[in-house]
C-alpha cells in the first residue's frame, strides 16, 4: 500500500528550492587564509625581510612560506615563531568571531512568511491525491468530494 502524502500547507505548494548560502564558508576561509598570511607577513618584517627568507613581491610573501620557515627555523627561533603564529592566530580568530556574528544575524533577521496570509485555499483533486485521501475502501470518512 502506498504511503499517503500528509503535508498540509506551504509544505504542498512547489517552493523554488535555493542553493544554501555559501557567505558563511567562504568567510571562514578567508579568515583562515588571513591568519597565515598574517603570521607570515609579521615573521618576515621581523626579519626585515631579509633575502634569505626567499622570494617576494614587495615584501609580500606566500602564505605557506610562514611553514617552510617554521620547519627550518623552529628549533633557533622558537620565540619569533610563538609571536608571528600569535599574530596570524589573532587575525584568524578575528575574523572567524566575524563569521559567527554574521551568521547570528542572518538567522535572526526577519523573513517574510510568503504563505502567513491568504494562504487557505480548498483543495483540488491533486492535493487529495497526494495526501491519500482517494482510492482507499476502507478507514475513516474523513469528508466529501464531487
Amino acid at each position: 500500500m502506498r504511503k499517503p502524502n500528509n503535508a498540509v500547507g506551504p509544505q504542498v505548494r512547489n517552493k523554488k528550492k535555493t542553493a544554501r548560502g555559501k557567505l558563511i564558508p567562504a568567510m571562514a576561509i578567508t579568515s583562515l587564509a588571513a591568519g597565515i598570511q598574517a603570521a607570515t607577513q609579521y615573521f618576515a618584517y621581523s626579519f626585515n625581510y631579509q633575502e634569505l627568507l626567499g622570494p617576494n613581491f614587495n615584501h609580500i610573501y606566500a602564505p605557506w612560506s610562514y611553514f617552510k620557515w617554521y620547519s627550518a627555523w623552529h628549533d633557533r627561533l622558537p620565540d619569533a615563531f610563538f609571536a608571528a603564529g600569535s599574530v596570524g592566530a589573532t587575525v584568524a580568530a578575528g575574523g572567524l568571531v566575524l563569521t559567527a556574528l554574521t551568521s547570528m544575524m542572518k538567522a535572526n533577521s526577519s523573513k517574510a512568511n510568503e504563505y502567513l496570509h491568504g494562504s487557505a485555499r480548498w483543495a483540488d483533486e491533486q492535493d487529495i491525491k497526494a495526501a491519500g485521501l482517494l482510492g482507499n475502501d476502507e478507514g475513516v470518512y474523513v469528508g466529501a468530494w464531487e
